[in-house]
């Protein structure tokens, strides 16, 4: 999925959200590329909320700026509070 669609559903659907870092990695092979662990409380428009740990992998262009990121997160917990509506 291109990042503008994503961010934008999301962006819609939030309301007051907190991330709450726990760990960052870089890469220990010479990559251009690092991880943050964190848990994301995420507070949703519609008054319902989801709590669920989460880890972002960042690769960097030779600028240092982020060119992609993979999102890892099971699932199973988000859906179960609040469906496929932001699918």
């Amino acid at each position: 999925m291109q990042p503008e669609p994503f961010l934008s559903k999301v962006a819609a659907a939030s309301g007051e959200s907190r991330i709450t870092p726990i760990d960052i990695c870089v890469s220990t092979s010479g990559a251009r590329r690092a991880t943050g662990y964190f848990i994301y409380d995420w507070g949703l428009k519609d008054g319902s909320a989801a709590r669920f740990e989460c880890v972002d992998v960042f690769e960097f262009d030779v600028a240092g700026l982020i060119e992609r990121m993979i999102i890892v997160y099971d699932t199973h917990p988000i859906r179960s509070t609040v469906g496929d509506k932001y699918a």
